[in-house]
């Protein structure tokens, strides 16, 4: 039970970034986008384009999680 409480006050120390902006400031979530950005380039599943007007455009949004090793309660990677 003691191991359970210290393994939450360890996830609680580090949050999700809610928007983009709040990431770009942190240096764990600029590789992170970037390895995802690489990711849809490498599987051609995006393209980015200058939005006209005859183009109806997509909305997207980052999701930002960090993913802990299950063992240690460490950091594993952060996924965007």
């Amino acid at each position: 039970m003691v191991h359970h409480y210290a393994s939450m006050t360890k996830v609680a120390e580090v949050r999700d970034p809610e928007c983009y902006k709040e990431a770009a400031k942190d240096t764990h979530w600029r590789p992170a986008m970037e390895e995802d950005m690489r990711a849809l380039d490498a599987n051609d599943t995006l393209d980015l384009i200058d939005p006209s007007r005859h183009c109806k455009t997509i909305g997207c949004k980052w999701v930002y999680r960090v993913k802990y090793n299950v063992l240690t309660v460490s950091v594993n990677w952060y996924k965007a």
